[in-house]
């Protein structure tokens, strides 16, 4: 190619956006439904929102198409996981999840065309209830359990995969290593609802597992 003597180098400015923040999850039947809370890196927007997750395997979940927020005001539709061929992997790290998520338009506050697009996902899960070293977001056996005092009741809400034995426990100290067994459950369903009595002066913790 011969030399014209022109210089072709392109100098222009560019940002990076980077979001990082918590993904507070409960399961279900199927996968999970998580609530999304980042902050940008370096700036002061924030994003929250919906993620809805599927199960395909311990290694792989897919999430449907939705909408976030970007400072309570502008919209950030996403694609799922699907239209993009580009679900959630587990990766070399503890408790590490990998994709992409693809945005109708990245930087909505902005007038069009769109930009930024395609983001880098990364996910950590640092929960692993049963220690067989699936993080419980991927986990077919991972229980979510919440409790409500109703009048003289306890009343629990289990959902886990049907069919396996969980251990209702208490504890007074819950720095104790030990624990007592309340009541052993088999699950007859993905959610299960329990009601135990409670007596005047009943205090302390619970734990499933």
């Amino acid at each position: 190619m011969p030399d014209l003597s022109v210089d072709l180098t392109t100098v222009h400015a560019f940002e990076i956006f980077q979001y990082k923040g918590t993904l507070d999850y409960t399961v279900t039947a199927i996968g999970a439904e998580a609530e999304v809370g980042l902050e940008r890196l370096g700036g002061t927007n924030r994003i929250a929102g919906v993620l809805s997750l599927t199960r395909v395997g311990t290694a792989e979940l897919d999430f449907k198409a939705g909408a976030w927020k970007l400072d309570s005001a502008f919209s950030m539709a996403f694609f799922s996981s699907a239209d993009l061929d580009a679900p959630l992997l587990k990766g070399a790290l503890p408790g590490e999840y990998f994709g992409l998520l693809g945005f109708a338009d990245g930087l909505p506050q902005r007038p069009r065309p769109a930009q930024y697009q395609i983001w880098n996902l990364d996910v950590f899960d640092p929960n692993d209830w049963n220690k067989n070293n699936i993080p419980d977001l991927t986990d077919p056996v991972a229980a979510s359990v919440s409790l409500a005092v109703n009048g003289a009741s306890l009343d629990l809400t289990v959902v886990a995969q049907a069919g396996i034995t969980l251990n209702l426990e208490h504890t007074t100290n819950v720095n104790s290593a030990s624990w007592d067994v309340v009541q052993t459950l088999t699950l007859m369903s993905p959610t299960n609802n329990l009601s135990l009595p409670l007596s005047a002066d009943a205090t302390g913790f619970y734990r499933m597992r």
